[in-house]
């Protein structure tokens, strides 16, 4: 959701742009038309001096848009009516220094896989399960994985036996998992021991820690520096798309 004070800084600034188209339209047509382009550059600037954002694309070339068509509203008013109607294009030019790299950044944006927010000023993830790109408040923070994926307990780490004989040798037969306390011997669930401390976990829990001991943090080989774990790196996005 957009800031309520970037809205309302956007709003004050715009007034600066509807002078500016007001004032162009005392030098006839030509004047009205290259008004709306000042207008909208004045718009275009307001994210870089005023330090403001916005998770929309639509307030700078909307707000664009407004500036112009009350200036030359105004200019219609005053009874200045021998521009004709060409002069109502001033409002569409005056959208283009923002409207332009809105729609270049739409078509090549990503978007949130779940809630389609659009990823530009938010953190972003990729999710090690099911790959989608994902934003901050679809995240599952604490569980490295995105909201779906947690909902319905997609799985992190491959089922074959074999994966797993590659990395622990040989599956427990006796012990409890250190974290749901099942018994080794009386589950159908495999248990493997632990490279660093040696504590068993059952695949289950294995996989619910992202392939990390719970008790010393030793990490499954080939799991830390795979793309299952991807989902850990993450950055902030550009917060301007002009």
């Amino acid at each position: 959701m957009n800031n309520l004070r970037d809205l309302v800084l956007l709003a004050l600034w715009a007034m600066l742009g509807f002078a500016t188209q007001l004032t162009a339209t005392h030098w006839g047509l030509a004047g009205a038309l290259a008004g709306g382009v000042l207008c909208g550059i004045v718009v275009w600037l307001a994210p870089k001096l005023l330090a403001i954002s916005f998770d929309d694309l639509w307030p700078l070339p909307l707000t664009a848009l407004a500036a112009s068509l009350l200036g030359v509203a105004c200019c219609r008013i005053v009874g200045q009516t021998n521009m004709g109607y060409l002069m109502w294009l001033a409002p569409l030019l005056a959208m283009l220094p923002t409207g332009i790299p809105a729609v270049v950044w739409l078509a090549r944006g990503q978007r949130c896989g779940l809630c389609k927010r659009a990823l530009r000023n938010v953190l972003a993830f990729s999710c090690p399960r099911c790959s989608m790109h994902i934003c901050e408040y679809c995240w599952e923070f604490g569980r490295e994985r995105c909201r779906l994926c947690e909902e319905n307990h997609i799985a992190l780490l491959p089922a074959e036996s074999a994966w797993w004989i590659d990395r622990f040798g040989e599956r427990r037969a006796a012990g409890d998992c250190s974290l749901c306390r099942t018994s080794a011997g009386a589950t159908h669930t495999p248990q493997w021991g632990c490279g660093g401390c040696g504590h068993n976990q059952c695949v289950s829990c294995w996989d619910d820690c992202n392939g990390v001991c719970s008790r010393c943090g030793w990490v499954i080989p080939d799991v830390e520096d795979s793309n299952i774990n991807q989902g850990r790196n993450h950055s902030p996005k550009d917060r301007s798309y002009a």
